[in-house]
């Protein structure tokens, strides 16, 4: 008699040991077949030493950008399945990628911030050439980026940020005649209620027309401010009538992270259309923190508290996602318009990579009809929900290495693959069907670490 127990040990054996070499009865035919697979690897950058800083989506939905707080800025043009490096060591100019954005209406306008030195540096050709901006000011630290769509062919980029003790506000015309950084919290910019630092920027859908940018500013109080690019003045003075808007007092000074998304309809010169989300996370009344609705100056609060430390939300008209800036934890709502919104939370073993080192700035954007995150540290990842945020799966950009590979398992008709690895601390299930997937992951456990989890397969 055979021993088919043996002989699947020398097959799985052999396919561990090399590349995979797998033996499945397509439910359509009635022989055996044979196929080769690779494991997940650095091949499209599935694998990276990198980590994900920031990530921008271009109006395609498509084409996506990830910083990596380094010198290399990596770009998909298939919502993340594989990578190229668009800015290198060598091509860089020194510029940093803290922060990534992206001009809507043309993926060639990219541009980057390191947020320590203040350094902005730009591309207009899609990553062949990069410029380097400098600082917009001297000493400043950046805490926020945007790239507007073109008004009258210049692309604005949008820069916030505190110099010192003071916000910062700053944009740089590309494309004009004589290009240059102008600041515009102050002087002839009348309107800007000053603060200690300015936490998010973001330029209006339909900029084109309305020429508005709005800004998350603190004073003590949590402020959005709108500024038009028509009249260079800001809020009331620009005939934005109630504001700056009152987001929520904190009783101190101190913005953390904060981001902003505004609705797909936002007109500025409609208050009836002027919605947007905020994402705080604050230090001087950490209760404050969380997610917040402006419904033009009427502000509500989502999700708050202490422990809802925000990184990035994103907003697509229908649902809102947000990130978390001290893990991997991501909150959805499909009601967020509501008198009384409900707020979900991903469940935990299919958030985007890991949560292993409490700052993991989760950053969260809508590809298309997809949302898609990026988390930062050991075991990040960037990683693709299908299903508005209820679940992610790790598709590239994942900050692991694959030290032991554990046990195989195949579909019936052969056209899924699942993997079992380990790497001394997380046990990781992929899934292959075109690309690899990571779609589960479980801390290892045991006196020694890993137990050797295997796999095994529903027949039908």
């Amino acid at each position: 008699m055979i021993n088919k127990r043996k002989i699947l040990g020398v097959v799985v054996t052999l396919s561990l040991l090399a590349s995979f070499v797998v033996a499945a009865v397509p439910a359509s035919a009635g022989t055996l077949g044979w196929t080769t697979f690779t494991p997940p690897s650095t091949s499209n950058n599935v694998l990276t030493t990198d980590v994900i800083t920031d990530i921008a989506v271009a109006g395609d939905g498509k084409t996506i950008f990830a910083g990596t707080g380094g010198l290399t800025l990596y770009k998909s043009t298939d919502k993340g399945v594989g990578w190229s490096k668009i800015m290198t060591s060598s091509t860089s100019n020194n510029g940093t990628s803290d922060f990534v954005a992206v001009a809507p209406d043309d993926s060639n306008y990219i541009v980057i911030a390191d947020a320590t030195s203040g350094n902005i540096t730009v591309t207009t050709n899609g990553g062949t050439t990069w410029y380097r901006l400098g600082p917009p000011e001297t000493s400043a630290t950046i805490k926020g980026l945007d790239f507007s769509p073109a008004l009258s062919g210049v692309h604005y980029i949008g820069v916030v940020g505190a110099v010192g003790a003071a916000a910062g506000v700053w944009y740089f015309d590309v494309g004009a005649a004589a290009p240059t950084w102008k600041a515009i919290t102050g002087g002839i910019y009348t309107g800007f209620t000053t603060g200690t630092s300015a936490g998010a920027v973001a330029f209006s859908p339909a900029f084109a027309s309305d020429q508005v940018m709005a800004t998350v500013t603190d004073n003590g109080t949590i402020l959005l401010q709108l500024f038009s690019f028509n009249s260079k003045k800001w809020n009331g003075d620009a005939g934005f009538s109630g504001y700056p808007g009152t987001i929520v007092a904190t009783g101190g000074p101190g913005i953390t992270a904060a981001s902003i998304t505004l609705d797909p309809g936002y007109l500025g010169s409609d208050d009836s259309t002027r919605l947007a989300f905020i994402g705080l996370t604050v230090t001087g009344d950490p209760d404050k923190n969380g997610i917040w609705r402006m419904s033009d100056t009427t502000a509500k609060d989502l999700k708050i508290g202490a422990a809802v430390q925000m990184q990035s939300v994103a907003w697509n008209g229908s649902v809102l996602v947000g990130g978390r800036y001290d893990s991997n934890i991501i909150y959805y709502s499909s009601d967020a318009t509501a008198s009384s919104p409900t707020v979900s939370t991903t469940t935990s073993y299919k958030r985007p990579g890991l949560d292993t080192t409490g700052n993991e700035k989760t950053v969260v954007a809508w590809a298309g009809a997809d949302v898609v995150a990026g988390v930062q540290n050991a075991n990040g990842a960037f990683a693709v929900s299908r299903n508005n945020a209820k679940s992610f799966n790790d598709i590239s950009l994942i900050n692991t290495t694959l030290t032991s590979m554990r046990d195989v398992g195949i579909s019936a008709d052969g056209a899924k693959v699942f993997l079992v690895t380990d790497d001394g601390t997380y046990t990781s299930v992929w899934r292959k069907t075109t690309a690899w997937e990571r779609v589960f992951t479980v801390a290892d456990i045991g006196p020694t670490g890993a137990l050797g989890y295997f796999i095994r397969l529903a027949p039908d």
